[in-house]
């Protein structure tokens, strides 16, 4: 065989691979568009893209304040050129309606969409599906009532959460839906503060969370890599209780710690009042009882981390955790366990809430 032939045997060979990958590719296309049967959460992907597309050609309808929503409909986005119509997503016969809920979360923007195919789809919020899975109790572990308001009790309630690649657990739903959680793993030590105090004569710290350095911490870990621009859209801004509370100050029908708000908070602290009210003990009543340790999931968190609230008696001490709760000096050194809100927007996707099988969200 001569070079010549070789080359011309060597084109139609490549020639031949290309048309292969070409009609590959045309036939992946035909089946995409014909044959494909999309999940409910994939038509859910494709809803969430069509809307984000569509306010990136539409900012000026963007929510311009914190809190504020927008929705937009399968209808119009598909009138928009952004997706096909939702029938041709569906082979399975279902009847289906959309929409995209768009939430300004400090300012980053929440898409959420909502699929309804009626008895064969719903989306469901993650607060809706905690609330259909933890039964309500008024003994024993698990998900108590307060009004419209709902938080775990128990030493080892299932409230476990997957958020931001770390594990946390749920502290409680509020009257909005929105999700309290705090930070299941650890973080590396800090202090509280430990500023000069001219109570103390030298740099104990001073008991302020507003100019704290575990406030300075915080806000510089929402800003890292810790969270994703993704996770800092699922969480929304919620007044911290910040007012002090001494050792004997027993728990009444107004949390003490209360009557000082600092408001708009995205990322804070545990209050104590949400310590002594995950225990189930019935004199679990102040700071001081040790009780308030007992049948109580915050107990059982590793290592010694801080709480949000300072003490009345002295301007230099911190409440903490190691196992029960205690009073240090700001200028030690502890945990910090962050506490977020979840958006009420936030979409189930799995678990069950144990720890095997944490909740997931998106």
């Amino acid at each position: 065989m001569t070079d010549k032939q070789r080359k011309k045997m060597l084109v139609f060979g490549v020639l031949g691979i290309v048309l292969v990958v070409v009609l590959i590719v045309v036939l992946l296309l035909v089946y995409n568009m014909f044959f494909k049967k999309y999940s409910y959460s994939e038509i859910e992907n494709i809803m969430k893209s069509a809307a984000i597309k569509y306010y990136d050609d539409n900012e000026d309808k963007l929510p311009k304040t914190i809190g504020g929503k927008v929705s937009i409909s399968d209808g119009e986005l598909t009138n928009a050129g952004f997706m096909k119509d939702l029938s041709k997503y569906i082979k399975n016969g279902a009847v289906c309606s959309g929409k995209v809920i768009v939430t300004n979360v400090n300012y980053s923007y929440n898409y959420a969409p909502y699929l309804n195919c009626g008895d064969s789809y719903g989306t469901l919020e993650l607060y809706k599906k905690i609330l259909n899975t933890s039964k309500v109790v008024d003994d024993g572990q698990g998900l108590y009532q307060n009004e419209n308001t709902y938080y775990y009790r128990g030493e080892n309630p299932n409230n476990y959460v997957k958020f931001a690649n770390h594990n946390w657990r749920i502290v409680k739903i509020d009257e909005e839906g929105n999700v309290r959680i705090i930070l299941d793993d650890l973080l590396e030590k800090q202090v509280w503060d430990d500023r000069y105090n001219e109570e103390k004569s030298f740099e104990a710290g001073i008991n302020d969370y507003r100019v704290s350095r575990i406030h300075d911490y915080l806000v510089n870990l929402y800003n890292s890599n810790f969270f994703s621009t993704e996770d800092r859209a699922m969480m929304i801004d919620k007044n911290l209780c910040i007012g002090k509370r001494g050792e004997d100050t027993e728990t009444g029908s107004v949390n003490v710690e209360c009557t000082d708000i600092m408001e708009n908070q995205t990322i804070g602290l545990l209050p104590v009042f949400d310590f002594m009210n995950a225990s189930l003990a019935k004199d679990c009543l102040r700071p001081s009882s040790g009780s308030c340790q007992n049948y109580n999931y915050l107990s059982t968190f590793d290592g010694t981390w801080w709480l949000l609230t300072g003490d009345t008696a002295k301007t230099n001490n911190v409440y903490k955790c190691m196992s029960s709760l205690m009073l240090s000096s700001a200028h030690s050194t502890a945990y910090p366990r962050p506490v977020v809100n979840i958006v009420p927007t936030a979409r189930y996707v799995r678990g069950d809430g144990t720890k095997a099988n944490p909740y997931v969200f998106k």
